[in-house]
């Protein structure tokens, strides 16, 4: 019983360690463009929740909660994969539009 409440203790001290790491890498402004992508991230879960009523919302995860054990037996990793597609989605979107900003080049450098 006392290992598997320090099991538990762990994964907790781990979670907690994983929250504050996100928190202080969004805010702290290090990687300005991680920090940008993640607030359009939010901006549009924002945007995606307040379009669609919370108890659809919460109908869809309860589902996946309750059919993850015959999802995971014929799709494995299905939550990840699905969560690395829609990530890979923005990452693209982000990638398109920071290529179509012009950088700035020094006329010195030039010649």
């Amino acid at each position: 019983m006392p290992d598997e409440q320090n099991q538990i203790c762990e994964e907790i001290n781990e979670f907690k360690n994983f929250v504050e790491n996100f928190f202080k890498k969004t805010i702290s402004f290090d990687d300005k463009l991680y920090t940008f992508r993640v607030l359009i991230e939010i901006f549009i879960l924002m945007k995606f929740t307040s379009f669609l009523n919370d108890r659809i919302i919460l109908l869809f995860i309860l589902n996946i909660i309750i059919f993850y054990a015959p999802l995971e037996k014929k799709c494995p990793h299905f939550l990840f994969k699905s969560r690395m597609f829609l990530r890979q989605i923005i990452e693209g979107a982000m990638g398109a539009i920071d290529c179509l900003i012009p950088r700035y080049e020094d006329m010195n450098e030039k010649k």
